[in-house]
């Protein structure tokens, strides 16, 4: 194979992403195996591709500063992507989750982009599968991103004495949660996503998502039972006799919402 032409390729990588260490060796190994995929005897990643290319090797590698990189100058055209089909937002995590993290022993998705063609439209197709098969299956909310409690009619509530006023109270904490706790209870609950695999999806350690994470799952307690108490006109010592299913109603519904 032409180590010239790969030399060229890995150049012009680098000069677009000064910031992001790639090795040579890694980017190289990719490029070849790329080639005999397409039993080619030269390199498949298009001169024009090239900053592209190198880009999803970093995010493949796990090189500091790529996943953001990637979320930034890539995942930020996903609405225009999606249109109407699904709320972005949505779209827009799980194609993170499904190009970034490794799934096993399978590396990550996006080391399946070999730089024939702009890294923009393979994303675009990964991102409107996605939006089209949340459409079917109709698992995107239209009222409360991320946690659609009003959408989820399978969610018993009959062993509350309150189960009205909690649902209620449920869905407006979730609304005053901000976008980034929604998504940690999502990923932590319904995707089963491991604290490391989240510190990695978000270029931070695991005892700040843990920490991250708690926090959320403190604050939607503490917005029900406000909601709750106020609406029932509860002291703190009537709310406590109840206070322990609240807590096991919260932890029923994330999982299930979701599922």
């Amino acid at each position: 194979m032409n180590e010239g032409r790969i030399d060229v390729i890995f150049e012009a990588g680098k000069r677009a992403w000064p910031a992001l260490l790639v090795p040579r060796a890694s980017f190289v190994a990719a490029v070849k195996r790329h080639a005999e995929k397409a039993a080619s005897t030269e390199p498949v990643v298009e001169s024009a591709n090239a900053a592209d290319f190198y880009l999803a090797v970093a995010c493949v590698e796990g090189v500091k500063g790529a996943a953001s990189a990637f979320r930034k100058h890539v995942l930020v055209h996903v609405p225009a992507y999606v249109g109407t089909r699904a709320p972005a937002e949505d779209v827009e995590q799980l194609v993170a989750m499904r190009l970034l993290l490794p799934d096993g022993d399978r590396p990550p998705q996006i080391s399946e982009y070999s730089g024939k063609g702009s890294l923009g439209a393979w994303v675009r197709v990964v991102a409107t599968r996605i939006a089209l098969n949340l459409r079917r299956k109709k698992e995107v909310p239209e009222e409360v991103a991320l946690i659609p409690l009003g959408t989820a009619p399978e969610v018993d509530f009959s062993r509350f004495r309150y189960k009205t006023e909690f649902k209620a109270a449920f869905e407006h904490a979730l609304g005053e949660l901000s976008a980034d706790e929604r998504l940690l209870l999502r990923l932590h609950s319904i995707e089963r996503m491991r604290g490391e695999d989240i510190a990695r999806l978000f270029e931070v350690d695991r005892s700040t998502v843990m920490r991250r994470l708690a926090h959320a799952r403190e604050t939607l307690f503490e917005l029900t039972r406000a909601v709750m108490m106020q609406k029932l006109r509860l002291s703190t010592e009537e709310f406590e006799s109840f206070a322990r299913d609240v807590q096991s109603g919260i932890d029923l519904t994330l999982s299930r919402v979701f599922a």
